[in-house]
């Protein structure tokens, strides 16, 4: 569209006549811009490269436990599925990572890694939804964040599901309690009181 003027402060004849000398003139086509079209944005984005900027973007502004979340990114997601496109990332090659991370005998690091692919995801797409307060009318509200850096699609975390596990705990007795009370003595404060302290409440220190 092109806007010759404000009517009637130009006249139709006016108007008709600036059209057919703009029509006439030789204007050179200008470049498309790559970040018109979103391709820019989309160009190599592997799983590796959309994690990595969920947690600069999101996990680091919103999470408390962003750092979890990293290290799960660099040491297992990367390596098991980093390269393989974002926007062609399968349920199968999700299932598979998890998989391969229970086989390691870590099912609890299985699902912190599936959770956190999946809400990489879901930022990426559009589709988080975070809780904003409205102070004037002491309201909460929920708001959709419109990221979607990749093509609209389904979540390939969905339908994907940790099996029941029991988690692993250890219990000191016998022996190996009457061993751990003998080498206190040998720790330097304050690691033996704190052991201590943790071994008589029951609690992490």
């Amino acid at each position: 569209k092109l806007k010759l003027g404000d009517y009637p402060a130009v006249s139709l004849a006016e108007a008709r006549a600036l059209y057919d000398g703009i029509r006439d003139m030789d204007i050179p086509e200008l470049p498309k811009s790559a970040d018109t079209s979103g391709e820019k944005s989309r160009e190599g984005m592997t799983v590796r490269r959309l994690c990595r900027r969920f947690i600069e973007e999101h996990a680091l502004k919103h999470k408390r436990s962003w750092k979890t979340d990293h290290n799960l990114v660099e040491n297992v997601i990367i390596p098991a599925i980093g390269d393989i496109d974002a926007g062609l990332l399968t349920s199968e090659q999700v299932d598979n990572m998890v998989n391969q991370i229970l086989v390691n005998g870590t099912p609890r690091q299985a699902e912190k890694a599936l959770v956190v692919v999946r809400t990489a995801y879901n930022w990426a797409l559009g589709n988080m939804r975070r809780k904003k307060q409205v102070r004037a009318k002491s309201a909460i509200t929920s708001t959709v964040t419109q990221t979607r850096i990749i093509d609209p699609r389904l979540n390939p975390c969905d339908g994907i599901v940790i099996p029941e596990y029991e988690p692993r705990t250890y219990h000191l007795e016998g022996e190996a309690l009457q061993e751990f009370l003998e080498d206190l003595d040998t720790l330097p404060a304050p690691y033996a009181d704190i052991l201590m302290l943790q071994l008589m409440t029951v609690t992490r220190v």
